[in-house]
């Protein structure tokens, strides 16, 4: 019999539906069945588990081990290659200022630069003098966010990757292009001592790069006939951020005016010859301006050289006036109106002032002939009861210095015979050509207040001209 679960009706035992209710009997079945069989297989005795073999505990230990040391290894390399330590790593081989060894840690994104321990060298030099420029570095590259920034002269790049997985950084230096100027030709240019061009024009501009960043020094110079020019400039490639330096080499002298009463002399400077005066004037130049050089005007004569005082350079000055002993032209015909007026005089006076006054303006005095010609052609006149006096008019037509202090003259004597009154003559008037020679003597050693120098002026011969 088989009761029903939900009115207790029953029913036969193999009734599917209660006959009091119609609940369906099959569901009570199964549960029971179910209920029975989960009560046997509890009762029923667990097996014994199997003991792992020795083999199985070698690979399961070599499992844990091999998990192990990869996880040790990927901590360590994560920690080693980490962008921290491979940036110490670099600059501490940056503060050691050794250009093999920086050379092996930098890397660069330009291909014509190519990294060695010589290129590198200006960097190096400068990082053993600035050492605190290592901390502004390492402070831009862990700190900042400039560290990628590839304006500035050492930054970072991601270069692939460390045992496929971690990152590779790299430190990366940024070369520098310049241009040099100057405004010269025949000017040598270098850069740190070295020769890197020779200009062959006055706008002369020459590219170099690229370089490393660091201090350079350049220079320039060119020798002149007036001597030596030179500039230097000092630059620092290190805060440029990659742009095109200009550096001007260009060479500054001073240019000064020359003036004499030479008219063609030759101007020298501390010695050397760096112009000639054409009429009386040179501009020389452009000259290195040094406290302790000297300018002085010279001509070579037959005799010797004539040579002026020297004149030492004055700060801001540009204008030197370099006096020689020479007799201008006005000089000289002031001795011929002086000499001439005393022979004169001597036509008409028998005075021994006017003798005295003669032999001081010839050369050798009472030995010149020409004072025994004046004397006796005054006697002469003296002498006639006819004539007055003559008058001397004399003209300059010619100067030439023929040593150094000796000039040829060529001048035109007027000579106008005046008659006593009474006489039934007209008066007479004579133009004549003398080559004469005039000579300076009794200089004075020291020039005046005003540069010049005293001295006098003779007369040494008179040649009348004939055709």
């Amino acid at each position: 019999m088989v009761n029903c679960s939900k009115c207790g009706y029953e029913n036969n035992e193999n009734a599917k539906f209660c006959e009091g209710c119609g609940n369906n009997l099959m569901d009570s079945t199964d549960k029971k069945e179910n209920s029975t069989q989960q009560k046997t297989e509890e009762k029923k005795p667990s097996q014994p588990k199997k003991p792992l073999t020795k083999k199985n505990k070698i690979i399961l230990g070599t499992i844990a081990a091999s998990a192990l040391l990869l996880f040790s290894g990927y901590k360590f390399g994560e920690d080693y290659y980490s962008l921290e330590n491979q940036v110490k790593r670099d600059v501490e081989v940056l503060n050691t200022a050794d250009p093999a060894e920086v050379a092996k840690v930098l890397a660069t994104k330009d291909m014509n630069f190519e990294i060695t321990e010589d290129s590198v060298k200006p960097f190096t030099d400068y990082i053993s003098e600035n050492k605190e420029y290592i901390k502004e570095i390492q402070d831009r590259v862990l700190y900042s966010s400039n560290a990628f920034d590839d304006s500035y002269e050492i930054h970072l790049r991601k270069n692939g990757n460390e045992l496929f997985i971690f990152p590779n950084y790299e430190l990366i230096i940024v070369p520098i292009y310049a241009e040099v100027v100057t405004n010269m030709e025949e000017v040598t240019l270098r850069m740190n001592g070295e020769e890197i061009a020779t200009s062959d024009s006055s706008e002369y501009t020459k590219k170099i790069g690229p370089i490393a960043p660091g201090d350079y020094l350049f220079d320039s110079s060119v020798t002149l006939a007036t001597g030596d020019l030179s500039t230097e400039r000092e630059m620092s490639f290190m805060d440029n951020y990659g742009n095109e330096e200009y550096i001007d080499l260009s060479l500054h002298g001073i240019n000064i005016s020359v003036s004499s009463n030479m008219e063609d002399g030759l101007v020298f400077l501390n010695d050397k010859e760096v112009g000639k005066l054409q009429d009386g004037e040179a501009w020389i130049g452009p000259i290195a301006w040094q406290e302790d050089s000297s300018l002085y005007v010279s001509k070579e004569y037959p005799s010797a050289t004539l040579k002026s005082e020297e004149m030492y350079f004055e700060d801001y000055d540009t204008t030197y006036y370099l006096d020689l002993i020479d007799a201008s032209e006005y000089d000289l015909k002031m001795l011929l109106y002086d000499v001439y007026a005393v022979a004169e005089d001597l036509t008409y006076y028998d005075d021994s002032a006017y003798t005295t006054s003669l032999q001081d303006l010839l050369v050798g005095g009472e030995e010149n002939s020409l004072y025994s010609t004046f004397t006796n052609k005054g006697k002469s006149i003296r002498e006639d009861e006819d004539i007055y006096k003559i008058y001397y008019t004399p003209t300059i037509s010619e100067v030439e210095r023929i040593d150094q202090y000796s000039y040829n003259l060529t001048y035109t004597l007027r000579a106008e015979t005046d008659y006593e009154y009474g006489v039934d003559k007209e008066d007479l008037v004579d133009e004549l050509t003398f080559e004469g020679v005039a000579v300076i003597e009794d200089i004075d050693e020291e020039p005046t207040f005003y540069g010049g120098y005293n001295y006098t002026l003779k007369l040494e011969s008179a040649t009348l001209v004939t055709d």
